[in-house]
């Protein structure tokens, strides 16, 4: 057996054995850097200036360096974002044709521009579908910091979201799963595969999926076109190397390699089709296109430029996709094989048996995927399956060389062949989940932010020093793991929405989460991405949804050292018990403020029997909001008030015992019904913090609680985005998360209502 150490050693290919490669890189990094272009023409008429010049330049070096820049400056008049699709009506009716569809969002072509329209709850037509569909605006999406923009893309191509109230098809019934293969035990996998449709997937088998990293195997993906041309290659191959042995013809081989070239494309061409050509079958597409065509004329080519082109090519035809993580994912993953299974399999005995080796190498191709995936992993996902490597190794194998087939059999094959593949494709499936939950363990959650992700890119690409790149990605990912001492209060308003989220790190280390946000995972995510992975105290204002919703995922997956809430759940609050019932499953020590001081901190409310204090006159109309947790964070002689979502009631019981203070957390998002005049005059802040989601149902903040604040400085999360205060013995400062730029001072601009049309203004002394 060969030598597999004086095979290619990997790392990122030398432009002077495999120029394509840098040539794309540079390409697409123009594209990614087209929406800062001020002048897109100017860009033009530069790559065209440029490629003249590389091809007359008499230095190779030169003509290298000119070719390349061409190709960036290409990319930036490529990637000039696109003008945006017309405003419609808040119940507008956007009618055309599903161009992408995924999960439940799909993407809308009509003759006045492109849309984004979400289904949810239910699942997005499929592609191909002509539709009709009232809707209304979506929400902003919610962005924290070092997060990456979940709509990059959609901008980019001038794409505008609205949520779907009801639609109906033109033109037929909508599309649905098949009959037969909606028969089968596993019937929504195969469709799944067959027609890129996921919304039936079971949610206990997806999460099966995530937790052993094999999710991405339900995806259309280059894997699966690539088996599938692969298996129609061989196949046609095959045959007609018996037809010729019968004919005896060889004049007739050519003809042979091009009909197995032409059926090989088309496949691949048609389950791309089939699917809706996301970006990774159209890489896919591409890379087969050109690897058959030069086996076909009997030319030789790298992988590396066979990616190069596919690159370039997908580029060319929307350059906007760079934005989208399933191109980052694909391309990725491919650089990983390329980059880094090499490496790996270099260092595999020589002598091992056939069976072994093979497998050895299908796992080190595992590994090689994962590391190219790994900085978006790590940025997006925060997720990594210890075992990932030996589930794909298996399952990825069973998936392209069993399942997919089957599931297309089963779909569009001759009606004699259904049943069998749909059987065949079924107990694949079932074999393949079995195996999978033998290797259901919990996942690594690596995590990093846009630099980390760089940072982890570049250790991938090492070619000169590859033994450096584990213990650089180690470096990256612990870089931010441990809790740093600094000689002040940071106090960070998290930009969740419509909802509370406030991190709060004391100058002696120790860190806090204040309320959690509406339901998700994002400020789990934001912690990890910080280093935070686990808190000294993590407090619950009030168990509303708003507040209590993105908790639940940060007790269930960090550690947590206690736990402070205004009191345990009653009555029919289900996602309240579930929280409860995870703390005493992790055992979190529970502490109530009924209890008194347990955090440290100074809880001025609730304070036992205040309600019974205030009268019931006051109390006509009790609300659980005016039983939220008032936290007061001091720092030498300066403090800030958290105050969650008191309303009037507890205001007016608190305001004779309220400190002044310099930071005050606006009481209820800016409703209405807080922020009394005895609040005001008894705190009597310099800077006020309201956190409120932009365009909210509910008005928040309103103008009468505006009013009330006039002369101080008013930060809002839905204007300003994530808001950081720091308390130190220089005094107080406050500043703003600015994507690309960082945290940005805020300067002190006292705030002044706004004037209603047509009232006249009146100066002092005229």
């Amino acid at each position: 057996m060969r030598d597999r150490r004086n095979k290619v050693r990997g790392g990122w290919p030398r432009w002077s054995q495999a120029p394509l490669p840098t040539i794309a890189l540079l390409m697409v990094l123009g594209a990614v850097l087209g929406r800062y272009a001020p002048l897109p023409e100017l860009a033009w008429l530069a790559s065209l200036a440029l490629a003249l010049l590389g091809a007359v330049c008499r230095p190779r070096w030169s003509a290298c360096l000119a070719v390349g820049l061409s190709a960036m400056m290409l990319g930036l008049a490529l990637g000039r974002p696109q003008e945006p699709t017309p405003a419609i009506a808040d119940h507008g009716v956007v009618q055309g044709t599903v161009t992408q569809s995924s999960g439940r969002s799909a993407v809308v072509e009509t003759p006045r521009g492109s849309w984004r329209l979400s289904f949810y709850p239910d699942p997005a037509p499929a592609v191909g579908t002509r539709l009709s569909a009232q809707t209304r605006p979506s929400r902003p999406a919610v962005r924290l910091p070092h997060a990456p923009h979940p709509t990059a893309a959609d901008r980019r191509a001038g794409r505008r979201g609205r949520r779907v109230v009801r639609w109906i098809e033109l033109g037929g019934e909508a599309p649905s799963a098949p009959l037969g293969l909606g028969r089968a035990r596993h019937g929504d996998v195969l469709v799944a595969l067959a027609t890129g449709r996921k919304s039936g997937i079971d949610p206990g088998l997806r999460a099966l999926l995530q937790r052993t990293g094999t999710a991405h195997l339900l995806a259309i993906s280059g894997l699966h076109i690539g088996l599938v041309a692969g298996l129609v290659y061989l196949v046609v191959g095959s045959l007609g190397t018996r037809l010729l042995a019968r004919l005896a013809r060889p004049s007739a081989a050519p003809w042979l390699r091009a009909l197995q070239a032409v059926l090989t494309v088309g496949a691949a061409a048609l389950y791309a089709q089939q699917v809706g050509w996301p970006v990774s079958t159209q890489r896919a597409v591409v890379m087969v296109t050109g690897g058959v065509l030069a086996r076909a004329v009997g030319r030789a080519v790298t992988p590396w430029s066979l990616l190069a082109a596919a690159a370039i090519a997908v580029v060319l035809v929307d350059a906007s996709v760079v934005e989208e993580l399933g191109f980052g994912l694909s391309f990725g993953a491919v650089m990983g094989i390329l980059a880094v299974s090499p490496r790996i399999s270099r260092w595999l005995p020589p002598d091992l048996p056939w069976p072994v080796a093979r497998g050895l190498e299908g796992l080190a191709v595992t590994l090689g995927a994962m590391a190219g995936t790994l900085p978006l992993t790590a940025l997006w996902f925060q997720e990594l399956s210890p075992l990932s490597p030996l589930a794909n190794a298996v399952v990825g194998p069973i998936f392209g060389t069993v399942v997919v087939p089957a599931a297309l059999v089963a779909l569009h094959g001759p009606a004699l062949l259904q049943p069998a593949a749909l059987w065949m494709g079924d107990q694949a499936v079932e074999l393949s989940l079995l195996f999978l939950e033998t290797l259901d363990v919990a996942p690594w959650n690596p995590a990093v932010g846009p630099l980390g992700a760089l940072c982890l890119a570049v250790a991938v690409a090492l070619r000169r020093q590859a033994w450096a790149a584990i213990p650089l990605a180690m470096v990256i990912l612990g870089a931010r793991s441990c809790p740093l001492q600094h000689d002040e209060l940071q106090v960070t308003f998290l930009s969740v929405g419509q909802g509370d989220a406030v991190f709060v790190r004391f100058p002696d280390g120790r860190r806090w989460l204040v309320d959690g946000g509406p339901p998700s995972e994002r400020v789990l995510r934001w912690l990890r991405t910080e280093g935070h992975t686990e808190l000294d105290a993590v407090l619950l204002t009030h168990p509303d949804s708003d507040h209590l919703g993105g908790l639940e995922a940060v007790i269930a997956k960090l550690d947590v050292g206690r736990f402070v809430a205004a009191r345990p759940p009653v009555g029919e609050e289900s996602a309240y018990r579930r929280v409860w019932r995870t703390l005493a499953a992790r055992r979190i020590p529970v502490a109530l403020a009924r209890d008194g001081p347990v955090t440290g901190v100074p809880i001025l409310h609730p304070m036992p029997g205040w309600r019974s204090a205030v009268g019931a006159a006051a109390m006509r109309r009790p609300k659980d909001n005016d039983d939220s947790l008032v936290l007061h964070l001091e720092h030498g002689e300066k403090g800030i008030l958290l105050t969650g979502d008191i309303e009037a009631v507890a205001e007016r019981w608190l305001a004779p015992q309220l400190p002044s203070v310099e930071v005050l957390q606006a009481p209820h998002h800016g409703s209405r019904t807080s922020s009394t005049a005895g609040l005001v005059a008894a705190t009597d802040p310099d800077w006020v913090v309201i956190s409120c989601g932009q365009d909210n149902r509910f008005g928040h903040p309103h103008a009468a609680v505006l009013a009330s604040w006039r002369g101080r400085q008013v930060v809002r999360t839905d204007r300003d985005g994530t808001v950081r205060v720091r308390l130190s013995r220089h005094g107080v400062r406050v500043e703003r998360w600015v994507h690309h730029w960082g945290w940005v001072p805020l300067s002190r601009r006292p705030w002044r209502p706004l004037l209603p049309r047509g009232l006249p203004l009146h100066r002092s002394g005229s």
